[in-house]
C-alpha cells in the first residue's frame, strides 16, 4: 500500500478482531475506510463469490459502483473537467441505479441515490470537483470546541472564532510547499544523464498536496502502470524516477502488469494516480488493486 499514508492503518483497523465483534450483519465506517478497503472487497467478489455463483446480481450493482468510485477519484485529480468523463459517469450512474433496483428492490432506495444523478450536470456547472472531505474530516475539532462554549452572546461566532484559531495555529508556513520529504542529495552522474545543471535525489517529495515515495506505485494518464525508484528535483521541475509497466492482463478485478523499462515522470505535466495496493507475482508481473 502507499507509503506516507494512513490507508494501512486504515485497513488494519476495519479487518481487526475488534471491528468483527461489534459488526453484526452490517458494517459502519467512516468514509475514508470504506475507500481503503473498497478493492479487498472487489477483488474477493470477483475471485471467491462470483465463480460460486453467489449474490449475482448484487456483485453487478457492486461492481457499477467501483467503477462510479474509480472515475471520481479520476475527475478529483483532473486539472480540469472534461465532457467526455461527465457522459460517462452519468451513463454509470444509471447503469448502477438500474443494477441496485435489481438487486434490491425500490424499498432500499435513498434519497442519496437521486442526488448521485445530479454530479455530473453540477461538475459541468461548476468546472471543478467539490465534495465535503475536508469538513467531515474536522468535524470531531467542533464538536469539541463547541462543548466548551457555555457563556456567549454569539455562539456561531465563537465557535468560529475558536476553529480558525486552531486551524491557523496548526499550519506551518511550508504546509502548502513543493518539497522533498526526506533527505535529498545531489547526483552529478545524473545531470548529464537527464541535461540538467543540478540533480537533487531524495526518497519522497510532495507536490500540489500529493505525496509521492519510492515503492508506491502509481498509473499515469496514458493507463501504464510505474514503481518510484527516487523523488527528483531537475533544475525547478519535480520529477520521479520510475519503472514502467505495461498492461499484461487481469486476475479477478486486479490488473497484470509486464515491466518494460526506466523513466522519469514529470509532474507538471502528468498527475498520476496511486493504487490503493499492490504485489509481484511469482512470475515478475505486477498486480494492482485500485488503479
Amino acid at each position: 500500500m502507499p507509503n506516507g499514508r494512513t490507508a494501512k492503518s486504515i485497513a488494519s483497523n476495519v479487518f481487526s478482531d475488534n471491528r468483527e465483534a461489534a459488526s453484526s450483519e452490517q458494517f459502519k465506517g467512516m468514509a475514508s475506510e470504506v475507500l481503503a478497503v473498497l478493492p479487498f472487497i472487489e477483488q474477493f467478489c470477483a475471485t471467491v463469490l462470483e465463480p460460486c455463483r453467489k449474490l449475482p446480481q448484487e456483485i453487478a450493482s457492486f461492481y457499477k459502483m467501483c467503477d462510479i468510485v474509480a472515475l471520481l477519484q479520476k475527475i478529483k485529480i483532473s486539472s480540469q473537467v472534461v465532457q467526455a468523463d461527465l457522459d460517462e459517469l452519468q451513463a454509470l450512474q444509471q447503469a448502477h441505479f438500474a443494477l441496485f433496483l435489481r438487486a434490491y428492490s425500490e424499498s432500499q432506495v435513498r434519497p442519496k441515490h437521486h442526488f448521485s444523478l445530479h454530479l455530473p450536470k453540477q461538475f459541468a456547472r461548476d468546472r471543478t470537483y467539490m465534495d465535503c472531505f475536508a469538513l467531515e474530516r474536522k468535524h470531531k475539532l467542533a464538536k469539541q470546541e463547541a462543548n466548551d462554549i457555555h457563556n456567549a452572546v454569539c455562539w456561531e461566532a465563537s465557535l468560529l472564532t475558536r476553529l480558525l484559531h486552531h486551524t491557523l495555529q496548526g499550519d506551518k508556513p511550508d504546509a502548502f510547499s513543493n518539497m522533498f520529504l526526506s533527505k535529498s542529495v545531489q547526483r552529478s552522474d545524473l545531470q548529464l544523464r537527464l541535461g540538467a545543471s543540478v540533480v537533487m535525489v531524495g526518497s519522497g517529495l510532495r507536490y500540489n498536496m500529493c505525496r509521492y515515495f519510492a515503492g508506491d506505485v502509481l498509473q499515469d494518464v496514458r493507463g501504464n502502470a510505474m514503481q518510484v525508484a527516487a523523488a527528483l528535483l531537475v533544475d525547478n521541475d519535480w520529477q520521479l524516477l520510475v519503472r514502467t509497466y505495461t498492461p499484461s492482463g487481469v486476475s479477478g478485478r486486479a490488473k497484470l502488469w509486464a515491466y518494460r523499462a526506466v523513466g522519469t515522470c514529470v509532474l507538471s505535466q502528468h498527475r498520476p494516480l496511486h493504487a490503493s495496493c499492490w504485489t509481484f507475482q511469482d512470475d515478475g508481473r505486477l498486480l494492482t488493486l485500485g488503479i
